[in-house]
């Protein structure tokens, strides 16, 4: 989980540096070597991030492994580390279609959606692991996942609203487009900025207001303080949108503007895998699921 949080914030700097097509249209090689002549920026930066991408390949297939190995009684933990295995599969090739696209903007904004998926994937599997192994207690509140699911769902909206929006390069004025409350919406590249910092305002609103609601509802610590850093992440990834505009797009900033945002739908979906039941089903050992209050009904 943490590598793929690495390699969201590499992916960033492969954009924010059109450093995309630094191994050519070669894939899985770079510029015909698996380990290329590291003497451009271009080529180092997007082999790091394919470096990168392999290991995380390699820690999904050692999860799997293990899981088929050792939680066989676990079979939700099983089929979850599968389905993370197949989007980890899914995502490299993905990735050899959006350099093989020439990083057509459609296809950037679906390689960042399925990491943002596979995630979310890594996240549920750490959730439903820590209740199943009671390193993490608290009883579960649904009406809490379902908020924290719905503010992850408006994260991940303006996610991939700001992928498309990056296509279109640098806008002047913050936190008004060029000065102007309204920009000309006639203009499909002032439209679409306008239409990204609109979004992130709604986002903001329904982020702060999730975070307060759950901290004022549950106890759980766990659950109080990814709340806390969803929050803290969406204020800190407003400045640094600001530092965007005012940069000129540095692409450190632009680095660290989707690593926040990535933060921020992670805590949002961390909620969800701590205080969802349906998560902590999923680390349920077989005897569990058939001593469960649903399995001993009538007709089950």
């Amino acid at each position: 989980m943490v590598t793929t949080l690495l390699l969201v914030a590499i992916g960033g700097l492969v954009r924010a540096t059109d450093s995309g097509l630094g191994c050519g249209d070669d894939w899985p090689d770079c510029n015909g070597k698996l380990i290329p002549v590291l003497n451009a920026r271009p080529v180092i930066i997007e082999w790091t991030h394919r470096a990168v991408a392999m290991v995380v390949g390699l820690l999904v297939l050692a999860l799997f492994v293990r899981a088929l190995r050792e939680l066989r009684d676990r079979p939700g933990l099983v089929r979850l580390s599968g389905a993370a295995l197949a989007l980890v599969i899914f995502q490299g090739l993905l990735g050899r279609v959006v350099v093989v696209g020439e990083l057509e903007v459609l296809l950037v904004v679906g390689h960042l959606a399925t990491a943002m998926v596979f995630l979310a994937a890594l996240i549920g599997l750490v959730g439903a692991s820590a209740r199943a192994g009671g390193s993490i207690v608290g009883n579960t509140d649904p009406a809490v996942a379902r908020l924290a699911a719905w503010a992850a769902a408006a994260v991940f909206v303006l996610l991939i609203v700001g992928s498309y929006t990056s296509d279109y390069g640098y806008m002047p004025g913050w936190p008004f487009q060029q000065g102007r409350i309204i920009p000309n919406l006639g203009a499909e590249r002032e439209a679409v900025h306008f239409l990204h910092r609109v979004l992130a305002l709604v986002v903001a609103v329904i982020v702060a207001w999730v975070a307060v609601h759950i901290r004022r509802r549950t106890n759980h610590d766990r659950v109080r303080q990814l709340a806390l850093v969803a929050a803290a992440l969406f204020v800190a990834e407003i400045f640094i949108g600001a530092m965007n505009v005012w940069t000129v797009l540095n692409p450190i900033v632009v680095m660290f503007h989707l690593a926040a945002g990535a933060g921020v739908w992670a805590s949002l979906v961390g909620i969800v895998a701590v205080a969802s039941p349906a998560v902590e089903h999923i680390g349920a050992t077989r005897d569990a699921h058939a001593t469960s209050p649903a399995a001993l009904e009538p007709g089950r």
